[in-house]
């Protein structure tokens, strides 16, 4: 039986945290300033590119070496197979464009990172994905202008990410 690959009904939610404030040192919601209202409440993503709205990047789960006298190869697992590094492409005139760009700056202003947590729900295959333990690795200033402004590009690495079927 076939099954849907629309992406189009797909939600994407992002939640701000602070590290900080979860070990109970003190809150860089002053950094955040006009953002503070939105830590701990989940921000769902507006007007994604036609083009692509978003994308996960393969996850190196081994390293191998080749002995250099021959003989079988020598594998190990690495941690880093386990994180999930999202890039999102909005359109220039997405209200989340505004909140990722209000985030960045309170980032330089703070000098810290935010924690940020995401829930993909796949409509379509009937799954959600539960992204955790992230931060807010990089941000595209402004978009590039053509015929039309371009979609602006984000990326977010994180610790983990949990498929589970929609309830």
């Amino acid at each position: 039986m076939a099954h849907s690959v629309t992406s189009a009904n797909s939600t994407l939610t992002i939640t701000i945290g602070d590290w900080r404030a979860a070990t109970g040192l003190a809150s860089l919601n002053t950094a955040l300033g006009a953002l503070s209202s939105l830590v701990s409440v989940p921000i769902e993503v507006e007007r994604y590119s036609a083009d692509l709205m978003f994308d996960a990047s393969e996850q190196e789960m081994a390293e191998v070496f080749k002995p250099i006298d021959g003989g079988e190869l020598a594998v190990g697992w690495i941690a880093s197979g386990e994180t999930t590094v999202l890039n999102l492409q909005l359109m220039a005139d997405s209200p989340t464009v505004k909140i990722l760009q209000d985030l960045a700056a309170a980032q330089n202003r703070g000098r810290e990172t935010f924690r940020i947590d995401a829930t993909l729900d796949n409509i379509a295959q009937g799954m959600r994905y539960v992204l955790s333990g992230g931060v807010f690795m990089r941000t595209q200033p402004l978009p590039s202008h053509g015929k039309s402004q371009n979609p602006l590009r984000f990326g977010f690495t994180f610790g983990s990410c949990t498929p589970q079927p929609i309830a």
